[in-house]
C-alpha cells in the first residue's frame, strides 16, 4: 500500500515533496520502501527509530521523530520552519514545568502515558525511554518492557489504547474516549502517578469535539489529586489544524483553561513529561537537541 501511494505521489504534479510516516517497520520492509523513495522529488522518512537506514536511505531524507519530519518537508518545500510546532514551545512553558515539578509528592515518579495513536505512542516511548529508563507498555520497545496480562501500570507506562484488544467490539478511542477516561481515572488513584501525558488527535472521523470530554475530566482529575494531597500534571500533544472540524485553537483554549499543558508537537510534550520526573534539562535549542540527543 505504501509503494502504491508513493508511485501516486510521485507522478501527481501537484506534489512537490513526499512524506512516508510508520511505526518502526520490519527491516526487509524499512529497505524495499527507501529503494522505491528514489523518485525524482524529495521524500522525507519518517520510520520511527530506524536511523539505523541512513547508509542505504540514498536521496531519501531521514528524520527520527514526527516534528524533525515536518521541518524537513517544510524546508524542502520551500516553506517557513519555524512555523512548525515545536520549536521554542518547551521554553516557553519552562517556569510552569519547574513549578510543577515542585509540587510533586515523593511518592509521584512515573509518568502514565494514555495514547489514541499508536505512532504517537512509539514515538513518545523512544524519546522517554532515553531518558527515564525502561517504559512500560502493551507495545513495548522490547519484549522485557511488556505488560503482563492484567497489568495496567508498571512504572513509567505508556498504552496505546487504539491497539486491537482495545478496540474489539467498541469504536476506536479517537472516536469514543470511554476506554482512555477508565484509565485515567486508574492513573489518578495511583500515588506513584507524577504526570499523565495524552494526545488529542483532531479531524475527521474522530470525536466532534474531544476537549468537551477532555477538559472536565482533566479538572476532576486534578481536584481528586489535590484532595489525595498531591499535585497531577497533565500533559496533552494536540495534533490538529485550524482547518480541522475542531479547530485547534478552540480546544487548546478550553484545555489550557481546564490546567493542563498543551503542545502540538508530540516530540515536545513527551520531553515534558520526562523534565518532571528526570534530571533532563529543557533545550534551549529544540532543533539541537534532536540531533544531538540521537
Amino acid at each position: 500500500m505504501m509503494r502504491s501511494g508513493l508511485q501516486l505521489l510521485a507522478e501527481d504534479p501537484q506534489t512537490a515533496v513526499i512524506v512516508l510516516v510508520s511505526k518502526p517497520p520490519a527491516e526487509r520492509v524499512a529497505r524495499e520502501l527507501l529503494a522505491a523513495a528514489q523518485v525524482d522529488k524529495p521524500v522525507v522518512v519518517v520510520f520511527l527509530g530506524t536511523e539505523r537506514f541512513a547508509k542505504v536511505a540514498g536521496k531519501a531524507h531521514l528524520a527520527r521523530t514526527l516534528t524533525e519530519g515536518a521541518e524537513r518537508a517544510v524546508s524542502l518545500a520551500g516553506g517557513d520552519t519555524t512555523r512548525v510546532p515545536g520549536k521554542g514551545t518547551l521554553l516557553k512553558q519552562e517556569s510552569r514545568l519547574a513549578a510543577e515539578r515542585a509540587k510533586l509528592a515523593s511518592s509521584q515518579r512515573y509518568i502514565r502515558a494514555l495514547y489514541s495513536g499508536g505512532t504517537l505512542c512509539d514515538e513518545a516511548m523512544l524519546l522517554l525511554s532515553e531518558r527515564v529508563g525502561k517504559v512500560a507498555s502493551n507495545i513495548p520497545l522490547r519484549p522485557e518492557w511488556a505488560l503482563a496480562a492484567g497489568e495496567v501500570y508498571r512504572g513509567h507506562t505508556a498504552l496505546d489504547l487504539g491497539s486491537d484488544e482495545f478496540t474489539r467490539g467498541r469504536p476506536h478511542p479517537m472516536i469514543d474516549p470511554s476506554i482512555r477516561l477508565q484509565y485515567l481515572d486508574r492513573a489518578v488513584e495511583d500515588a506513584e502517578t507524577a504526570v499523565i501525558l495524552l494526545d488529542i488527535v483532531l479531524g475527521f472521523c474522530t470525536h466532534a469535539n474531544p476537549a468537551a470530554v477532555y477538559a472536565p475530566a482533566i479538572v476532576q482529575a486534578r481536584t481528586m489529586a489535590a484532595a489525595a494531597g498531591r499535585a497531577l500534571p497533565v500533559i496533552i500533544s494536540l495534533c490538529g489544524t485550524e482547518g480541522d472540524p475542531q479547530r485547534l485553537s478552540m480546544q487548546r483554549k478550553a484545555l489550557e483553561a481546564a490546567g493542563a499543558l498543551v503542545f502540538e508537537s508530540n516530540v515536545a510534550a513527551a520531553l515534558a513529561a520526562a523534565s518532571l520526573v528526570s534530571d533532563f534539562d529543557i533545550p534551549t535549542n529544540f532543533q539541537a537537541e534532536e540531533k544531538g540527543h540521537w
